[in-house]
């Protein structure tokens, strides 16, 4: 693959999971926006969003 093949698919997969990506990082930024520390759920959540994406980008 070129270098042109490879953004032009990087940038649709982006454009692709964008509303999922938007709502995550809401969901991320909402204990510090509201001044407090994350619940257990919402840490174990965003563990796991980090997670799936250092494994998307490994792959």
């Amino acid at each position: 693959m070129n270098y042109v093949s490879i953004a032009v698919s990087a940038i649709e997969a982006l454009a692709q999971a964008a509303p999922v990506i938007i709502d995550d990082i809401r969901k991320i930024l909402a204990p510090i926006k509201e001044g407090r520390e994350p619940t257990a759920e919402e840490w174990d959540a965003a563990q796991a969003a980090l997670d799936a994406a250092n494994a998307a980008v490994q792959n």
